[in-house]
């Protein structure tokens, strides 16, 4: 009899356990139905110094594509797909994720764009591109900090995919080049298209110039000039000695010394390996 109780007991306690968690379930799924606007989670990437986007432009956009109430949104009614393609259309995002996390909440992951480099035309237009050479317009909230691209070719703000020049390629991949680079991110402050198609690097530090030529091999040619800084410019006088640093000829490094005096000279010097 007593077994009997006991047993009756365990059942009751593991009845009113379930009931209670089923309880919890129902409530927390009626919870997660409608979602408060203290519920809305946007996290935007900052770590790469981008700041074309905030949280602001984010819930803006939402609306926009009918998230018409902020403050009262149905867990059911919500495309996110929509939403993610939505955002991942504005100029200056690369990447958006939405999600209902476990307590309810909408996560919002904003991934924004990085230029690598800012074009200035000769139509007056200016604009950035992006390690995918995607064009990215300028914003009047944030500057990136990047090198600019001066007197460059009109029209090229109209086209910069498949239907790009090889010869403009060839300076988006220079770009890149100098991007990936710690030494030359630092150093390279402008870059001037002269009319011939050949480029005019203007440099961060030294009060030189660097005729780079063609940049159809831009990369042995700022390879050997890196190796040149690294020998001969130890010391910081040696920032200031030159006028110009000439790469436009293989296996050569043309400096030409400021005027002192009205004296003038050039050092042709082999390029170092």
């Amino acid at each position: 009899m007593k077994k009997g109780i006991i047993i009756i007991g365990i059942l009751m306690a593991w009845l009113l356990l379930i009931g209670g968690v089923v309880s919890l379930l129902i409530a927390a799924t009626a919870k997660r139905k409608v979602l408060k606007n203290s519920s809305l989670i946007i996290a935007i990437d900052y770590s790469e110094g981008m700041y074309f986007v905030d949280t602001t432009d984010i819930k803006s956009q939402l609306l926009d594509i009918g998230f018409s109430k902020l403050t009262e949104l149905e867990i059911e009614k919500l495309n996110l797909t929509k939403a993610e393609k939505h955002l991942e259309r504005l100029p200056f995002v690369a990447d958006a994720q939405l999600y209902v996390g476990r307590t309810g909440k909408l996560h919002i992951d904003i991934k924004q764009k990085k230029p690598i480099l800012r074009i200035y035309n000769t139509d007056n237009l200016s604009f950035y591109i992006d390690k995918k050479f995607n064009k990215i317009p300028c914003s009047k909230k944030f500057t990136a900090h990047v090198p600019l691209l001066l007197n460059a070719p009109s029209g090229l703000a109209d086209y910069i995919d498949t239907k790009d020049t090889a010869l403009f390629r060839q300076v988006c991949n220079m770009a890149l080049h100098i991007a990936t680079s710690e030494f030359w991110c630092a150093q390279v402050d402008e870059i001037i298209w002269n009319n011939n198609n050949t480029f005019t690097i203007i440099p961060n530090l030294g009060n030189h110039i660097i005729e780079l030529g063609s940049c159809t091999d831009y990369a042995p040619k700022l390879h050997k000039l890196e190796l040149f800084y690294a020998k001969n410019m130890s010391k910081k006088s040696m920032w200031d000695k030159y006028e110009s640093l000439n790469v436009t000829f293989n296996n050569q490094i043309v400096c030409k010394y400021k005027k002192y005096n009205n004296y003038e000279s050039t050092d042709t010097t082999s390029a170092p390996h």
